[in-house]
């Protein structure tokens, strides 16, 4: 084996086996305790927001206050796990934070409009003075891409070991699927498909034709290789709009 470099004190060293990455014992521990500390909090450097305590009106909480409930929804909702700004909206509506108009009329319209905005400000000046940690809330519709890699075959290895698993439906007469009519059930919803294998899905309203044949062809290419039938299971409000959904689904 030839000479290659220590990953702690980067000097060059000839490993006595295939796969080292360190020189010694001291630099092997040097470097375990280095990733359970793990890297320092990301700092946000502009101007610190600051959270008026003027009373909205006598049924309506100051933005201070405001903030504190949301620190308590984050904390408290959903077992604690990270939720969608529209999520925390409604959340804070159905807890009464936040009493917006909620007539069917244009002025109801803006007063929700309103309310929701004033929500995602307050999450956000939250997360810049360090109120709420930045994972507390969801972005589903930007992300940034990263790529998996490993240090070694070894560290890829121990990696497929973790993630390794056989389908848990082989052998079942049905085979299920979830679909959601919003975005704002996801965080709650694919964690559990996710546990259960149960392929899944935010229709984000009526589906495009696209995810509409995503999920044919995902039945039928199952049902081709075992024979198993499918079982939908479709969550929409309970309103006209969420029950003509479902109809849409079954029409195409």
């Amino acid at each position: 084996m030839g000479i290659t470099t220590c990953r702690t004190c980067h000097e060059p060293f000839t490993p006595v086996r295939a796969g080292a990455r360190y020189c010694s014992g001291k630099c092997r521990t040097t470097a375990y305790r280095r990733r359970q500390v793990g890297p320092s909090l990301v700092r946000w450097r502009g101007d610190q927001p600051r959270f008026s305590t003027a009373s909205r009106g006598a049924n309506s909480l100051s933005n201070s206050e405001l903030a504190k409930r949301l620190i308590e929804v984050s904390e408290t909702a959903d077992d604690g796990e990270p939720k969608t700004g529209r999520r925390f909206y409604y959340l804070a509506l159905s807890r009464g934070y936040i009493k917006p108009d909620l007539s069917d009329s244009d002025t109801g319209k803006r007063s929700r409009n309103a309310a929701y905005k004033r929500v995602t400000d307050v999450l956000g000046a939250l997360r810049m003075n360090g109120g709420l940690p930045w994972r507390a809330v969801l972005d589903l519709t930007r992300e940034l891409t990263e790529w998996q890699t490993f240090d070694s075959s070894r560290d890829a290895r121990a990696y497929l070991r973790r993630v390794y698993t056989e389908d848990q439906w082989i052998g079942q007469l049905y085979r299920p699927l979830l679909i959601v009519e919003k975005d704002t059930m996801e965080p709650v919803c694919r964690p559990m498909a996710s546990r259960w294998q149960i392929p899944f899905a935010s229709s984000r309203g009526y589906a495009s034709l696209k995810l509409q044949h995503d999920v044919a062809r995902n039945v039928q290419e199952r049902y081709a290789a075992t024979k198993q039938l499918a079982r939908v299971y479709f969550i929409s409000d309970l309103d006209p709009s969420g029950l003509d959904l479902q109809r849409a689904w079954k029409r195409r």
